[in-house]
């Protein structure tokens, strides 16, 4: 269900071109495929957050956030150093 509510959203933000919305969407897109154990989507749209990032000024914790679910994907696919190396980046700056 709550794949159904975003997608809209992402529509219409896109529409606005509010690129902090859309970082943070994506991200929050990306954990909910996550939790449906959709990972290929998560991903997905965890690339989408992070692209979108790099055209906009993120807060260190949203940044964190981003590499924390990295962190958690690569995790999820036993690819452990990889995985390590963005929990490390997510809690360096705090």
């Amino acid at each position: 269900e709550a794949t159904r509510v975003i997608e809209p959203i992402l529509t219409e933000v896109r529409k606005a071109d509010d690129k902090l919305l859309l970082v943070e969407l994506y991200l929050l897109e990306s954990k909910i495929n996550y939790r449906i154990r959709n990972f290929a989507k998560a991903k997905a749209s965890l690339t989408a957050s992070r692209a979108n990032a790099n055209n906009v000024y993120c807060s260190p914790s949203i940044i964190a956030e981003i590499d924390l679910m990295a962190g958690i994907l690569y995790a999820q696919d036993q690819d452990y150093k990889t995985s390590y190396s963005y929990f490390y980046e997510a809690l360096e700056p705090l």
